[in-house]
């Protein structure tokens, strides 16, 4: 189980909208991260809660396979960050305020709502990313939105698009790293892991 009090020294701090991406220590995670430079995974906070003795709760939406469920799932981010690959690594990137202020929070929910449970974990998506990163043929491959089966950085980017967040973008080719890139954030916090820098953060 991995340490988590670099999480709940801003646990209080978290907010629905922001993102947590993760770069995972295992064979597949390696090979998104060699291709394109960056993390592996990213989830987006979806609600923040209380437990019976008043502790916060903080929850993240993400499509993945985990837990014997495939696809667009809400699960307890301390947990998600207790579990995660050892030696691997997370970190918490807060939307900036005025990107807050600016979701439509009736359209971040049902958009969430309509895919938790609808919208599978898309493999083939996955390996068609992968392939992209290859040069000439890489641009031809996987182009096409699929509203039934999406990678973690795709619905991740789905949802701020359907919020108004996005505009103009085909997240079918969102990778965890061009969300990193993606000029939105307040700070950028490590939650897990040896101290690195995420590349060209909140750089475009």
């Amino acid at each position: 189980m991995n340490n988590l009090t670099r999480y709940f020294d801003v646990r209080d701090q978290i907010r629905a909208g922001d993102l947590i991406a993760f770069q995972g220590s295992g064979p597949l995670s390696g090979l998104i991260e060699a291709f394109s430079a960056g993390p592996s995974h990213a989830g987006i906070i979806r609600v923040i809660d209380r437990d019976a003795a008043g502790a916060k709760v903080v929850k993240m939406v993400e499509s993945t396979i985990e837990g014997g469920r495939n696809g667009v799932q809400t699960n307890r981010l301390s947990q998600r960050l207790a579990d995660y690959d050892e030696g691997g690594r997370a970190w918490w990137l807060p939307l900036a305020d005025d990107v807050h202020q600016a979701i439509d929070w009736f359209k971040f929910y049902q958009f969430i709502g309509g895919a938790e449970d609808h919208v599978r974990f898309d493999t083939g998506g996955l390996f068609e990313f992968i392939l992209r990163g290859l040069p000439i043929i890489g641009a031809r491959i996987g182009q096409a939105e699929h509203r039934d089966r999406m990678v973690c950085s795709g619905f991740a980017t789905a949802v701020l698009e359907a919020a108004g967040v996005l505009r103009g973008i085909n997240w079918s080719k969102v990778s965890p790293q061009d969300l990193v890139e993606m000029k939105l954030y307040r700070q950028c916090v490590q939650l897990l892991g040896k101290p690195a820098v995420l590349r060209n953060f909140n750089s475009l």
